[in-house]
């Protein structure tokens, strides 16, 4: 009786995000699992006062970086940054096959590493379509450029699935660079299959090779160095540079840094910069005793994206920047933001909650009558949760608790199986409604590109029904890596027992 109704808070949140948005379908959730809490698990005030201080901290510094995010975003639109970057990138004539592979494994994880919320698709599609893809290969490459996800917006949702997970911050950030190795091959493979052709891969594999070794290495060795919440954007800027020079030297193309290339970089630099700095501060400067919330902030993206945001307009424009139009676009960053921080919030304090009242631990114990064979199930429960959520964010909130007590009871490595919800449910994100809706909204517009030595806007037009086309090729490939994690999971589970 306990097990099932533990069960129905996440089952009855598969079945609403099939029909309703996340925002509406988000707090119903967590009134179900409220009243379940309560009527089945004797919780009382106290338990709901303890899960809400448990998820307060969390959902505050979460909250903070989705709406800088937003805003920056916002921002570097305006500022233009998003066409002189993809102008750059389309002039410097390198071959079909290696712009796409730099798309997927650099540039795409770069731009969503920093901002997030897809905007990695921004800057990719106009780039693909510029290097002659068609719209709807287009779209589907710029989806399949989302591998960086468990440290996308500076990783809150890493931040979430350690929290809810019971594991360390940067522990996981670790597990996780070390198995997201078959996305980068997988999802680059793919994307030059669609971009170029069967043909292609072959004469692809020691770009892909190349590629997805120097983005395993860079984002793991990040996360030791500068920490998990820079390790993607520190990591796809490695990769990004080294690749753009390995091609180089095979193709004889000029890598050449315009002024106005370097102005529309600095934001980004100046963000990773101050996290990196912030974390350096906390670790080497500031006493032991020092206020734990303020400590949390000093190395938090929360703070320095808001001080970046601040900086943008003067940094990315000639002229004196437009205080009203700055103000119109933290107001506009503030709607979009709305609806995410309903949903987000009320995730967190679903998973919250569950684990207070003893509901995550239920349902792991009912999962450990499965046995090890569980562990073939635990890469698709984080694929399906990034699926219908549209971020890791909301996989880690509905499944990370479960899957890390799961792990728990079944003796294996919690961090582990935590880490493969984590990078399953970011690669489950790439396929769900939101992602699609804006690659598709991207090319239905017609994305505006610079061409090389060109001034002029090329725009294709969406073909009719691209969104289930988009759709059925990539969760194609999400089912393709999921496959792949199954066993490794099972395999990687029985080795750390």
């Amino acid at each position: 009786m306990e097990a099932a109704a533990a069960l129905l808070p996440p089952l009855l949140a598969l079945i609403l995000l099939l029909r309703l948005k996340t925002h509406v379908a988000a707090p119903v959730v967590l009134g179900v699992t409220v009243l379940i809490a309560g009527v089945v698990f004797d919780a009382g005030a106290g338990t709901y006062g303890d899960a809400i201080e448990r998820a307060a901290p969390v959902t505050v510094e979460v909250l903070l970086i989705i709406l800088g995010g937003l805003w920056l975003n916002s921002l570097l639109s305006q500022g233009g940054v998003n066409d002189t970057v993809a102008g750059w990138l389309a002039g410097l004539g390198m071959s079909q096959r290696r712009l796409v592979v730099l798309v997927v494994l650099g540039v795409t994880p770069f731009a969503e590493s920093v901002t997030g919320f897809g905007i990695g698709a921004v800057i990719a599609i106009p780039i693909l379509v510029a290097g002659g893809l068609p719209p709807l290969r287009a779209a589907i490459c710029g989806l399949l450029g989302f591998v960086a996800v468990p440290w996308g917006a500076l990783s809150p949702g890493t931040l979430v699935g350690a929290q809810i997970g019971g594991v360390g911050f940067q522990e996981l950030g670790v597990m996780s660079a070390a198995l997201s190795l078959p996305t980068y091959l997988v999802y680059s493979s793919a994307a030059v299959i669609l971009a170029c052709g069967h043909a292609a891969v072959k004469r692809a594999l020691p770009d892909i090779l190349a590629a997805s070794g120097m983005l395993w290495v860079a984002i793991w060795a990040a996360n030791y160095v500068f920490g998990t919440r820079v390790a993607g954007a520190v990591g796809a800027a490695v990769c990004t540079v080294l690749f753009l020079f390995f091609a180089g030297a095979i193709e004889k193309f000029r890598i050449q840094v315009t002024p106005a290339f370097r102005a529309a970089m600095t934001p980004y630099v100046l963000l990773c910069g101050l996290v990196i700095v912030g974390r350096t501060v906390r670790q080497t400067v500031l006493p032991d005793d020092f206020p734990g919330i303020a400590a949390r902030y000093v190395e938090s993206p929360a703070i320095w994206l808001f001080v970046t945001c601040l900086a943008t307009p003067y940094l990315v424009r000639s002229h004196h920047p437009d205080a009203e139009l700055t103000g119109r676009s933290l107001i506009g960053a503030a709607r979009k933001w709305l609806p995410v921080a309903m949903a987000t919030a009320s995730f967190l304090l679903v998973g919250s909650t569950m684990t207070v009242s003893g509901m995550s631990a239920t349902v792991a114990t009912a999962s450990s009558h499965l046995g090890l064979g569980y562990l073939f199930v635990a890469p698709l429960i984080g694929a399906l949760g990034g699926l219908l959520t549209g971020s890791n964010v909301g996989a880690n909130a509905m499944f990370a608790g479960n899957q890390g007590q799961t792990a728990h009871a079944l003796g294996v490595d919690r961090t582990l199986v935590v880490g493969f919800n984590n990078v399953t449910g970011s690669m489950g994100s790439m396929a769900s409604g939101p992602r699609i809706a804006l690659a598709v909204g991207i090319v239905a517009a017609g994305a505006p590109i610079v061409v090389q030595g060109q001034h002029d806007r090329q725009r294709q037009s969406a073909p009719v029904n691209m969104d289930r086309q988009v759709f059925g090729a990539t969760i194609l490939v999400v089912g393709l890596t999921a496959l792949i994690y199954s066993p490794l999971c099972f395999l990687l589970g029985m080795l750390s027992r």
